[in-house]
């Protein structure tokens, strides 16, 4: 799940579009390379692509089976990190 949440930070740190309707199906299975199945996805799959062992046993069998890569998980974790900066914000003397 850590590369999943980095995901969705970094892509928040760069202003990167999560709502796709193509954005929450099964990474592990083979696509059409010309098909773009949100900027999400492409992210998890270029995770995948490049190595990330831990993603993919997780992937391959989930916990409980959840993958943690739903809309709905997407916008739980983006709601968990919007309360953290407004808690870092709120508790700061100064907005300088």
């Amino acid at each position: 799940m850590k590369s999943i949440a980095k995901t969705i930070v970094g892509m928040g740190r760069q202003n990167i579009v999560f709502s796709d309707c193509r954005d929450d199906k099964e990474l592990l299975v083979e696509k059409d390379p010309l098909t773009n199945e949100g900027n999400f996805q492409e992210l998890l799959r270029y995770l995948l692509n490049i190595g990330d062992i831990t993603l993919k046993q997780h992937l391959k069998s989930p916990s409980a089976n959840t993958t943690y890569t739903s809309e709905t998980t997407q916008n739980e974790l983006i709601e968990r990190c919007a309360k953290k900066i407004l808690k870092e914000i709120l508790s700061t003397d100064s907005f300088c």
